[in-house]
């Protein structure tokens, strides 16, 4: 997925690991029941949690006083 992402000029998408089970949850409801919507809204959580903690990092390397 994400080599798809970056080859298209996308970010990549981070599966955190406290999110594994809804990651697994949604890939079965495609798999069982052929239902894509779960799947959908975990990777737009996941996009807009990758995002928010990638944007956390920076402020706090922002906001280290110098040494």
């Amino acid at each position: 997925m994400n080599y798809l992402l970056l080859l298209h000029d996308h970010p990549p998408i981070i599966i955190h690991e406290e999110d594994r089970k809804g990651y697994y949850t949604a890939l079965e409801a495609w798999d069982e029941r052929q239902e894509l919507a779960p799947l959908i809204s975990f990777l737009q959580a996941q996009t807009v949690k990758t995002w928010q903690k990638q944007m956390d990092r920076e402020n706090r390397k922002r906001n280290r006083p110098e040494r």
